[in-house]
C-alpha cells in the first residue's frame, strides 16, 4: 500500500475498524498490519475519529427513540384516525394516507439502511478480519 493511498477516507475507516477491533482485543493479524502500516499520526487521527463516532452514534440512538419514535407514533395514530372517522376517499382521509406514505416510505428506507448499516458495522467490528 502506497503512502497515498493510506491517507484516504476508506484507509481512515479501516484504521477506525482496527483500533475499534484492537481496543475490545478481536484485532487479526490484518488488522495489526494495517495499524503497523500506518504511521502514528494516521492511527492517532482514526482513534479520534473513533471517539467521535461512538457518542454521535449513542446521540442519534437517544434522539430516535426520545423524539422521532414518537413523534411518528403520533403522525400514525392521528392518521390513521383522520382514514377511520372520515373514510379514506374525504379529503382528510387522503391527507391521513397521504401522510402516512410520505412519512413511513423515507422512514423504511432510512430504517432499512440503518439496520444493514448497523450489521455491516458490527460484523466488520467484532469479527476479525481474514489474514492477507
Amino acid at each position: 500500500m502506497s503512502r497515498e493511498e493510506l491517507t484516504t477516507w476508506r484507509s481512515l475507516w479501516a484504521t477506525k475498524g482496527a483500533v475499534a477491533r484492537n481496543l475490545v482485543r478481536r484485532a487479526a493479524p490484518a488488522d495489526r498490519a494495517l495499524l503497523a502500516a500506518n504511521g502514528p499520526r494516521e492511527v492517532r487521527w482514526a482513534t479520534v475519529y473513533l471517539a467521535l463516532c461512538v457518542p454521535g452514534v449513542a446521540w442519534a440512538t437517544w434522539y430516535l427513540v426520545v423524539y422521532a419514535v414518537p413523534s411518528i407514533a403520533r403522525i400514525a395514530h392521528l392518521s390513521l384516525g383522520a382514514i377511520g372517522t372520515d373514510g379514506l376517499v374525504s379529503l382528510s382521509g387522503v391527507g391521513g394516507a397521504l401522510a402516512l406514505v410520505l412519512c413511513f416510505g423515507p422512514l423504511d428506507w432510512t430504517l432499512w439502511g440503518v439496520a444493514r448499516n448497523a450489521a455491516r458495522v458490527a460484523r466488520t467490528t467484532l469479527r476479525p478480519t481474514p489474514a492477507g
